[in-house]
């Protein structure tokens, strides 16, 4: 079972109203720290935390990812 923290479920949320903002934005809007949004942006990303909180909110590949947030969250 995989344990979501606040900030996960913050950054998911923030991931899918994505206004054009880079990664280490995203992830300090979602209160982390610049220091670990600069150095672990995709890792965080592609924890299984933030990713498990995409699919309660309903984002994947069946409800329709963007090109746009397909290249994003791959780039």
């Amino acid at each position: 079972m995989t344990v979501i923290t606040l900030r996960q479920k913050r950054l998911a949320r923030k991931i899918i109203e994505n206004k054009a903002l880079t990664k280490k934005e995203l992830l300090i809007s979602a209160g982390y720290s610049e220091s670990t949004a600069g150095n672990g942006a995709q890792s965080i990303i592609d924890n299984p935390g933030v990713k498990q909180s995409l699919v309660e909110l309903g984002f994947n590949e069946e409800s329709g990812l963007t090109k746009h947030h397909e290249y994003w969250l791959m780039s």
